[in-house]
């Protein structure tokens, strides 16, 4: 029984990853959009992913991407917090951080303590720095505000995903603007 259960969660955190990935990846085409008015197209692409990176709580994929953000940290933290006042993205974060806060606490719940090092239990003390940020940015909404808008299922969070994809492609370009 506790192997299903572990089988079930593993299944889950891999299905939301592949979700909040979608919405991670268009996050930063629409930020590169952006940032394409104001600089040239290679620091609008480091800039973007080094923004989306910490709005959805990941490390920068490469030496470069890690070598933009030491130098850049202060740029990147500017932009996080402009980009705060835009409402659909502080309701995707708001998202992204639910469901995986869920898996979490399911985590915790179904596995057996014998078995914790199979599936890795509750917060990091990275997740919670992340969500302090998060919060103190104004991006994490409380459930009044977003009690509609909390996925009921992962189809659900896989339309909402697709939503905010779609809704990225139909901005109008910024390229151009200066």
């Amino acid at each position: 029984m506790i192997l299903l259960e572990i089988l079930a969660l593993t299944k889950a955190k891999a299905q939301i990853a592949a979700r909040v990935r979608i919405i991670h990846v268009s996050a930063a085409v629409y930020l590169m959009e952006k940032y394409e008015a104001e600089y040239d197209k290679d620091m609008a692409a480091s800039l973007a992913a080094a923004v989306a990176n910490m709005l959805f709580e990941s490390s920068p994929g490469n030496q470069v991407g890690r070598d933009f953000l030491a130098a850049n940290i202060s740029l990147v933290d500017s932009e996080l917090r402009k980009i705060s006042a835009d409402s659909k993205i502080r309701k995707i974060v708001s998202v992204c951080a639910y469901v995986r806060s869920k898996v979490m606490e399911y985590g915790a719940m179904i596995i057996h303590p014998k078995l914790q090092w199979a599936v890795k239990l509750g917060p990091t003390p990275e997740w919670i720095l992340w969500i302090s940020k998060m919060k103190e940015l104004g991006f994490l909404r409380t459930d009044e505000q977003i009690d509609s808008d909390w996925p009921s299922s992962m189809d659900d969070l896989m339309r909402k995903a697709r939503e905010f994809e779609m809704w990225v492609l139909s901005q109008p370009s910024s390229r151009g603007k200066a």
